[in-house]
């Protein structure tokens, strides 16, 4: 599965693309202050957000 930058992606009538296609895969994002956040997109819309399957549910690095 493709992990972009979402800001390395166009937004185009609500869709998210990359190199000319309709993403589908993690598009993620780096807060100012290191956070990184991920979602899962099909077909360039965003369906939910993305947590590593190697991050147990516990786990207290987790917000949200």
């Amino acid at each position: 599965m493709k992990r972009i930058l979402l800001s390395a992606m166009e937004q185009i009538e609500g869709k998210y693309w990359y190199k000319n296609s309709v993403f589908s895969g993690i598009g993620f994002s780096i807060d100012f202050d290191g956070a990184v956040s991920a979602s899962e997109l099909a077909d360039g819309r965003i369906v939910h957000p993305y947590y590593s399957v190697c991050v147990p549910d516990n786990n207290e690095y987790i917000i949200g």
